[in-house]
């Protein structure tokens, strides 16, 4: 079994973000409550990302295609949460800055 997930987004950046290369972008994912508010601790952290590349997505300009590669315990931590969150929201953050997506 592969320990590797191929996490595609397409993420609406704001131009600070546009210019964040991958490598300086520590990635976090978030649970989002019904009520809309951000939970405190990530679903996944940093530690847990093994790589991170942005792509353009050329049919809709503005928007980025991220290609992201969890490690072992981050595929497994995404594995357990996905199977129990199915349609809630998250939210993605590249260090401090929310994504839109």
């Amino acid at each position: 079994m592969s320990h590797v997930l191929l996490f595609s987004i397409l993420a609406a950046a704001q131009p600070p973000q546009v210019d964040t290369p991958a490598a300086d972008c520590k990635f976090f994912l978030y649970p989002v409550g019904e009520n809309g508010v951000i939970g405190k601790t990530p679903i996944i952290a940093p530690n847990q990302v093994s790589s991170l590349d942005f792509h353009a997505a050329d049919a809709m300009p503005g928007f980025k295609r991220w290609r992201i590669t969890l490690t072992p315990e981050g595929a497994a931590v995404n594995e357990a949460y996905s199977k129990s969150h199915l349609g809630e929201k998250i939210a993605i953050f590249c260090d401090t800055k929310e994504v839109n997506v």
